[in-house]
């Protein structure tokens, strides 16, 4: 920001394709996540993000989000799965399948406790443990199609907006 403008710093091109998120994570990290099957993790050196690097999945990657220090979940739509990965290690951890018909709403994800994971989809939730890297249970919701929003009220109560409009 320079007065009431905003000056560009910094362009990364390394996707090939639609990128639908980009996060930052604790450690300074940036992860980016595409349409070309790939996300990118970024590292920060002189007050510039430079490319660590590139990991193909399985299917255009909608969403990312940051579940431990060094870990992270990130969908992949062709398999509605979820992936969890080491971004340390540079190695996935687990995969889990049939979460929702379209897993781009993992960016409509609320983590709660920082063990448990909530996901929105067709008529449904999916609450995950991100310790065991395991499905829980799926919550029906009645009078819905698509949850959008999930909003935690306490340990529970949650909120959902769906496309019912209610």
């Amino acid at each position: 920001l320079n007065g009431n403008n905003y000056n560009l710093l910094q362009t990364l091109n390394y996707h090939t394709n639609s990128v639908y998120k980009i996060i930052e994570i604790k450690n300074q990290q940036l992860i980016s996540c595409s349409d070309d099957n790939s996300f990118i993790v970024y590292f920060k050196e002189n007050n510039e993000y430079k490319m660590d690097y590139k990991i193909q999945t399985n299917g255009s990657c909608y969403s990312v989000i940051q579940t431990k220090n060094s870990e992270i979940c990130y969908s992949e739509f062709t398999n509605d799965a979820i992936c969890f990965f080491d971004i340390l290690e540079r190695k996935k951890i687990k995969t889990i399948n049939n979460i929702s018909k379209r897993n781009d709403y993992l960016e409509k994800v609320l983590m709660i406790k920082e063990d448990l994971l909530f996901i929105g989809g067709e008529n449904k939730i999916s609450l995950i443990n991100v310790n065991q890297y395991n499905l829980i249970r799926v919550i029906d919701v009645q009078g819905s199609s698509w949850i959008y929003a999930i909003c935690m009220l306490n340990d529970n109560t949650f909120l959902t907006g769906d496309d019912s409009k209610a």
